[in-house]
Order: C-alpha cells, then structure tokens, then sequence
C-alpha cells in the first residue's frame, strides 16, 4: 500500500498558504457561472488575500460581496501570486551583466493590489505592479 501511495504522489506538490498571503483564483464554471459564460473571459481572477486557514486544503478569501458565493475554497483553486518581478528589459542572451533586479515585497501596509487587478490576467497584473514598483524606487 506505502508503494502505491508514493507513486501516486510522485509529481504532487503539497502547497500551503499563510494568512496574509496574496493568491489567484481559479474561475470554475460550476462555481462562477456568470463570470465564465465564453471562452475568452479569463479564467481566474485575483489576487485575493487570505483571511483564515481553514485546514491544509480549505482557505477563506477577501472575496467582494459581487460573486455572490461563499468565501471558501479548496487548495486546487488556488495559485500563490508572485510577486517578484525581473527587469524586463534585460535579455538573458546578452553579453555581460543584466540590468539591476526589479523585485519588491508586497504588504498591506504598502499596496493594495485589489485596487488595479479587478478582471485582470496575471500578466497585466504584474506589468501594473511594475509600473508601482518603479514609481516607488522613484519616490525614494
């Protein structure tokens, strides 16, 4: 039984999150049907942060009152956003030294990323908090 169990396991990731934590929702159509009604609505959305752990697998998210659904959601809808950012003008191929590493840590008392993600892919989202991370090396 412990052979069948490890290999069953093999490629699994355990993944857990901290209150606090700043995560992506994924969109599944039984949960969310309004949000997922065509196939080029985005699929997930976020990032949210995390009230509470409920156990390994249940989270509680500072979901806003419009989705009309409960707060709770298991581990497998969930991603942890990142947010380490590199430069994304230096190119890896080029001779020498990459430009200096653009990379900043998100707390609450920072930012408040809900402000500029609502409906956005991770891509804007990253790009959006890039544009803030510069303005506050910037600022400093």
């Amino acid at each position: 039984m412990k052979k069948y169990q490890e290999l069953g396991n093999k490629g699994r990731k355990e993944l857990f999150f901290k209150e606090g934590d700043w995560v992506w929702l994924h969109l599944g159509k039984e949960r969310f049907p309004t949000q997922r009604k065509s196939k080029l609505l985005p699929r997930g959305d976020g990032p949210f942060q995390i009230l509470k752990r409920i156990n390994n697998n249940d989270y509680k998210l500072d979901l806003p009152s419009s989705y009309n659904v409960s707060n709770s959601f298991n581990v497998s809808d969930l991603s942890p956003f990142d947010i380490g950012l590199k430069n994304s003008w230096s190119n890896s191929l080029q001779n020498g030294v990459d430009d200096e590493d653009v990379t900043t840590s998100l707390s609450s008392k920072e930012a408040n990323p809900r402000s500029i993600t609502r409906s956005m892919t991770k891509g804007k989202a990253l790009f959006s908090l890039s544009l803030f991370s510069i303005s506050l090396v910037s600022i400093s």
